[in-house]
């Protein structure tokens, strides 16, 4: 199934970079590094094990390799448009690795990474913020805004939205 939602106000969508399967959204740009944000929407997951267990196996999959400094615990998430959990974690990457939060010529880098897992009617969807250290609080209204926004894509494939005639404003099979 594919999906749609309205990007923050603001932010900029685009395809996963080398051919990767999801899109990539940025909030707008911020001279302070540690207010840098990203939302990275991956292709629906088929539902395998509990809605824990997959969001577990996609954080060790996405962290391997990768100081993870703090892990919060796994709860529910509240206010989306589909139920779902989230686990809020806190990395150390080289600036090679940082997304958001990378300044060039600077050592190791402190990563937000608030990881979403949403449990629709047939899919599973991973979605990952990624910001620097006042990030989250500063993105929170625009997070909580795309989260509500989330919705199957029409059957004629438009969803009468904003995002509606670009190919970027849905993600999914």
């Amino acid at each position: 199934m594919r999906y749609d939602f309205s990007a923050p106000s603001g932010w900029t969508v685009e395809k996963l970079p080398n051919d990767g399967r999801g899109l990539v959204l940025q909030a707008p740009p911020t001279a302070d590094p540690r207010e840098r944000a990203a939302l990275f929407l991956l292709d629906p997951l088929v539902p395998v094990g509990t809605e824990a267990e997959q969001l577990r196996q996609a954080m060790a999959t996405s962290l391997s390799g990768i100081e993870v400094v703090k892990a919060g615990a796994v709860q529910p998430l509240v206010g989306a448009a589909y139920p779902g959990l989230l686990a809020p974690v806190r990395v150390r990457v080289p600036p090679s690795q940082a997304g958001s939060a990378a300044v060039a010529g600077s050592g190791p880098v402190d990563e937000g990474r608030v990881y979403i897992l949403l449990s629709t009617p047939s899919d599973r969807l991973l979605i990952v913020f990624v910001g620097g250290q006042k990030a989250l609080p500063q993105q929170q209204g625009a997070l909580d805004a795309f989260l509500r926004s989330i919705r199957p894509m029409a059957a004629d494939g438009m969803s009468g939205g904003p995002q509606g005639d670009s190919p970027y404003g849905s993600w999914g099979e």
